[in-house]
């Protein structure tokens, strides 16, 4: 009896959720063509050379979802035929690049629209700098996955890398957060349509982007220290070592000045991360909090 009113009332509150919510198809149609239009225009908006960069950097990222896709078709299907594998990796192929298409699209489409929202950061160019910076860390985090060796040995390389990516990360926050909206750019060329109904949304959307951005290359950086330095974190908990999910837990929790202390750091190198993962989290919460108000006021003036 006591299940079938906690099964009811859980029925009763997934029902009343539906209903909550407005009932609207979602545009996929527009959300293609927004996103093909993305990246035609990061393909516009560089020089000859930038561009070739640019599609360096997209068949780099096709070749490593083909690699992703073939390892791990091969734990999928150990000791299997070779036509089955060869299958899999091409299904796996086909939803991981269809995946990261939308994944770097969609951020794309929203800094493109951020950049005609601010009047000052056209010539910064968002697009280019989220794919510089998306491209450092993405790859880095498949070496990690696959080819480990390769990075310790490249250590300190990819910490400048890293330090590069977080660089960028920031810079672009504050472009963002701190750049005047130019309202009169919300309009049309034609000037009889509003173009973007929602600024405000759509500079809130890049910030949380590139925050996210930030944790994950703080998380990077703190997995190269670990690393490079066994013995640079400590975990308390008994008979336990590190991993990845831990180390993921660690900077999570340092990002939101938490800080619950199972997991110490112990080197200079570890501590130092420590206090750039603080700095970090304070800078991105006054410099979010503040400028979406400001957004806010000015919007409503």
């Amino acid at each position: 009896m006591n299940r079938v009113v906690v099964y009811s009332i859980t029925l009763i509150g997934l029902l009343l959720f539906s209903n909550s919510i407005e009932n609207k198809r979602f545009p996929i149609d527009k959300l293609f063509n927004a996103v093909g239009m993305s990246y035609q225009k990061l393909m516009r908006s560089t020089n000859p050379s930038g561009r070739v960069l640019v599609k360096g950097s997209l068949c780099f990222f096709v070749g490593l979802t083909a690699v992703f896709s073939y390892e791990r078709s091969l734990e999928i299907l150990d000791k299997a035929p070779q036509y089955k594998i060869c299958l899999m990796s091409c299904i796996l192929f086909t939803m991981a690049l269809s995946a990261l298409y939308f994944l770097f699209g969609i951020p794309l489409f929203i800094f493109s629209k951020i950049e005609i929202l601010i009047q000052t950061v056209k010539r910064k160019n968002l697009s280019l700098r989220f794919l510089a910076t998306t491209f450092i860390l993405f790859v880095y985090a498949f070496f990690l996955v696959y080819w480990k060796e390769t990075m310790v040995a490249c250590g300190k390389v990819v910490l400048v890398g890293l330090i590069v990516s977080y660089m960028l990360n920031m810079s672009m926050l504050i472009h963002i957060s701190m750049e005047p909206v130019n309202c009169h750019l919300c309009r049309c060329q034609r000037k009889q349509k509003i173009e973007e109904k929602y600024p405000l949304k759509i500079v809130l959307a890049g910030a949380l982007i590139l925050i996210l951005l930030i944790v994950f290359n703080l998380f990077l950086g703190v997995v190269m220290i670990a690393s490079l330095y066994p013995d640079a974190y400590q975990n308390l908990a008994p008979a336990q070592g590190l991993t990845y999910l831990d180390l993921l837990y660690y900077t999570v929790i340092s990002f939101t000045t938490i800080g619950y202390g199972e997991i110490v750091p112990q080197r200079l190198e570890s501590k130092a991360m420590a206090i750039i993962i603080a700095y970090t989290s304070v800078m991105c919460l006054v410099i979010f909090v503040s400028s979406i108000l400001a957004l806010k006021d000015k919007l409503s003036q």
